[in-house]
């Protein structure tokens, strides 16, 4: 198992806002709050996943069932987090997108979850891993394509 599964390209945000266009002083408040709480989500989600990859990869399928769900834990708790957090109404449905590609992650990760448990061959076992690091790829370009659209609508209001 290669360290590359456990850090993916899924930093949640880097936004920053100056003053908005436009916008009144309590609008630009909310649009700061809210990038606050998103990137402070995103700081404890990527403190979790690098915890998780410093681990040494057990040999054996159990204790790699286990560093997996620790990696699940993280996105729950970071789905949980988001859930949390007042959006903006312009970004509502961005927002929403980041909830549901994390969600998606996290079914991923019930997969590969699964297939260690099982009594699979290697070559399953190896072919389950390849198609994880490959979610993971789509994940991370998801969550910045939807961080892309979250930094722009919130400039532009």
């Amino acid at each position: 198992m290669s360290r590359s599964l456990w850090i993916s390209s899924l930093l949640l945000l880097t936004l920053a806002l100056g003053a908005c266009g436009g916008s009144g002083s309590d609008d630009i408040d909310k649009k700061n709050a809210y990038v606050r709480e998103l990137n402070a989500a995103q700081l404890d989600f990527r403190s979790s996943a690098e915890e998780v990859s410093k681990q040494p990869i057990p040999a054996d399928g159990s204790g790699k069932v286990r560093l997996v769900q620790r990696l699940g834990g993280a996105v729950d708790e970071v789905v949980k987090t988001m859930r949390g957090i007042e959006v903006p109404r312009g970004v509502r449905a961005q927002h929403r997108q980041l909830i549901d590609t994390m969600t998606g992650y996290r079914a991923d990760i019930q997969k590969l979850m699964q297939t260690l448990r099982g009594s699979d061959t290697r070559t399953k076992r190896r072919a389950a891993l390849a198609a994880f690091k490959a979610a993971e790829l789509q994940v991370g370009s998801r969550v910045d394509a939807t961080i892309a659209a979250i930094n722009s609508k919130l400039a532009a209001s």
